[in-house]
């Protein structure tokens, strides 16, 4: 089959509009002049637009030259940021002349047929206009088609093995008669090269470096033609990082160096490791197209059919390749293939993938490589719509602790992994010694179930919480002059054998009327031994711990239950923080909505030292330290509590009593008054008598001056302290 041949103009329709003006006159004239006037120059694929992002080359030295009739190389220039180009000083006559012009703009060029014309990377994008002839004074309107002069070349290395700011150096293209220099006769486009290199064409300059970002290197050539009409067998040279490379292009392979190609190559560079030991290079692709480019933005003409390309998650930039042959062979007609290059650096190296549909599904081929990051798409039919899409190969997943215990992904010691989209993870939990595991949570608080281990699927990047239990809180209370204490993690209670805390501070067992003979969390208050006897429940060690010395809880000797005085100081008499407004701001009352709508109520106590979580909402300021005030007051999510709690807040719940003297086996007044057991004893009447802090939704005692008490056969609930040391 014939090859079908095609002209390689870029027609960049830049319509040069001429108007009369008379600012410039002499002095001294009455004759109205007529100047030549730009109103619009618009281009499109130049290098230098792509470098400086703009449609057009904006700084100063962009200036398109002129030359018509006497007047000799004038300059007009689309200043930076203006839509307009500058007046020309060219005076427009009523005797004909035809209009030549020429980009870039040569200041002291003399002859538009012989202007000096160079190979380089990312070098000037030489230019010339189709001549306008019958430009006058009584025709002033001109349309302007720009054209390449020179030939395109743009290479691209998808690297892989390299760090990122790895450079090349030494970029050579050598074939027998390329050519490093040459001139331009910007009267009809012609270009004639110089003596052939030797060496091959040197693109880069000594000190000149490309260097490696997103694991690609694109280095734009600019290239003299050769004065062939065919691809040119060819090789590309160069240096990565030290180590010597060369690609060498043939046949079908080769490059075309005439005015107006464009000559696109893909290399894939892997470094020693990457299925070898050492650097290797490799030719992808070979595609010749017009320079003069159909792709605007994100669509495309390919073989007569319209292509748009949707990428909303991916940045693309798209280029037309291995069009239809312009050697004039009559051996190869190549269809058109639209190639849609992809920035990898959006894949977070590898955690996610792109991919491309069709629609029309059967009205054109798509084919990947994802390691150069190029999507191309042939044999289009009919016109079709391409989807870019981002997807995800992993989740990352990471597992983190709150409380006493560690936990892992799979092989102990593992607290991140990623998992493959559709695959699961098996999390392990382990609590410390006498501690218990409580469930996983997301980062919001939602359960993710108590199974452990647990096999856990995920459906996005996550953060999971195994939740243990905790032995003492972060928040430092002052409960003497020059003395903190810090509270246990929740309130004690006794499972027959040893002391423990409540898994979380808000829960006492029983948590409703009934009484469970095997968790004990409300003790009686007994200061002598025949108190414990008259008792008819008890349990020794639990009744007797408070007049005991070295009282031990987790093999710990230092806990200890508050005092008169220190619950007065903790309450009325320590220096703490501006909370809500309020000064020194140490309690208030409210509740947590713990789950499906449960309310605990209680008395929340404030560290000394504590800020209001931005995340949770402000409470009234006169709850606070406020006696009267109720439960509802300040009511909390269980996600807002545990913010709360990692801030320092202390929650006492209010878990009721059981009246151990009448034998009763039930609690009473659960989550309605809260009694707390101090370490205090007196006498009243001849009687032994407790004392004990006691709060309800619409009182609260002790008070400043006094604190309640009770008999020692009344089963009350206890939160111990541990003193704070340096």
């Amino acid at each position: 089959m014939g090859k079908v041949l095609r002209t390689l103009i870029l027609a960049m329709a830049a319509t040069l509009a001429v108007a009369s003006c008379t600012e410039k006159e002499p002095e001294g004239s009455t004759q109205s002049k007529v100047y030549l006037k730009i109103n619009s120059v618009s281009t499109s694929d130049m290098t230098k637009s792509v470098v400086d992002g703009t449609s057009f080359p904006a700084d100063e030295d962009a200036s398109i030259g002129l030359f018509i009739g006497d007047a000799t190389n004038a300059a007009i220039t689309k200043p930076a940021g203006s839509g307009k180009w500058s007046d020309s000083d060219i005076i427009l006559s009523s005797e004909e002349n035809t209009l030549y012009g020429y980009y870039p703009y040569v200041s002291d060029l003399s002859d538009i047929r012989s202007i000096p014309v160079r190979s380089s990377v990312d070098g000037e994008d030489w230019m010339w206009a189709t001549p306008v002839d019958g430009v006058s004074s009584s025709n002033p309107e001109v349309k302007l088609t720009m054209n390449h002069a020179l030939a395109l070349v743009e290479v691209t290395f998808n690297i892989v093995g390299y760090a990122e700011g790895a450079e090349i150096t030494a970029l050579t293209l050598s074939a027998a008669s390329f050519t490093q220099n040459g001139t331009l006769d910007a009267t009809n486009g012609t270009v004639t090269h110089g003596t052939a290199a030797a060496d091959g064409v040197q693109l880069l300059e000594p000190d000149q470096k490309l260097t490696l970002k997103g694991g690609t290197i694109v280095a734009k050539c600019i290239l003299v033609p050769s004065g062939l009409d065919g691809r040119q067998d060819m090789s590309i040279s160069c240096t990565l990082d030290g180590k010597n490379l060369k690609a060498s292009l043939s046949g079908k392979r080769g490059i075309l160096v005439k005015s107006g190609a464009k000559s696109t190559v893909t290399l894939n560079v892997k470094g020693a490791g990457y299925g070898g030991t050492q650097t290797t290079i490799e030719v992808v692709s070979v595609g010749i197209s017009d320079w003069n480019s159909t792709i605007s933005g994100t669509a495309a003409t390919v073989d007569g059919h319209n292509v748009t390309v949707s990428s909303e998650a991916v940045p693309v930039t798209l280029s037309l390749e291995g069009a239809s042959s312009l050697s004039g062979e009559d051996d190869e007609t190549v269809s058109e293939v639209l190639a849609i290059r992809y920035d990898k650096s959006v894949l977070a190296n590898g955690k996610y993938g792109v991919s491309a549909t069709c629609e029309p599904a059967d009205a054109c081929t798509i084919s990947h490589d994802s390691d150069g990051g190029i999507i191309t798409v042939s044999d289009v039919t009919d016109d079709i719509v391409i989807t870019i899409s981002k997807i995800v190969n992993w989740y990352d997943v990471i597992v983190a602790t709150e409380g006493n215990g560690t936990a892992y992904i799979g092989t102990e010691g593992t607290t991140a992994t990623k998992c493959n989209v559709g695959s699961s993870v098996i999390l392990n939990a382990t609590p410390s010694a006498n501690e218990s595991f409580l469930g996983w949570q997301d980062a919001d608080g939602n359960s993710l179930g108590s199974d452990n281990p647990l096999t856990y699927e995920p459906s996005g990047d996550i953060t999971i919480m195994a939740i243990f239990s905790t032995r003492i809180l972060s928040g430092e209370f002052s409960v003497a002059a020059g003395r903190k204490a810090r509270f246990s993690g929740g309130n004690l209670w006794y499972d027959g054998s040893k002391f423990l805390f409540e898994d979380r501070q808000y829960e006492s067992s029983p948590s409703t009327d009934s009484r469970d003979d095997s968790h004990i969390s409300h003790f009686m208050w007994c200061g002598t031994a025949a108190d414990a006897v008259a008792l008819q429940y008890s349990n020794a060690a639990a009744t007797s711990f408070f007049a005991a010395s070295g009282f031990t809880v987790y093999g710990n000797s230092n806990w200890y239950t508050p005092n008169h005085s220190e619950i007065q100081y903790l309450l009325y008499g320590r220096s703490a923080d501006t909370v809500c407004g309020v000064s020194n701001a140490r309690w208030f009352k409210g509740r947590i909505n713990t789950e499906g709508g449960t309310y605990i109520n209680g008395l929340f106590l404030i560290p000394d030292i504590f800020t209001w979580p931005e995340t949770v909402a402000a409470i009234p300021g006169e709850s606070i330290n406020s006696k009267s005030a109720g439960y509802s007051a300040a009511t909390f999510s269980n996600a807002e509590f545990k913010i709360l709690e990692k801030a320092g807040i202390v929650f006492l719940p209010a878990a009721g009593s059981r009246d151990g003297s009448a034998g009763s086996s039930s609690v009473s007044a659960v989550n309605t008054e809260g009694f707390y057991w101090t370490s205090a004893s007196r006498d009243m009447g001849g009687e032994t008598v407790a004392e004990e802090m006691h709060f309800t939704g619409t009182k609260f005692y002790p008070d400043k001056s006094g604190i309640t008490v009770d008999y020692p056969c009344m089963a009350h609930s206890v939160r111990l302290l541990m003193d704070v040391t340096e």
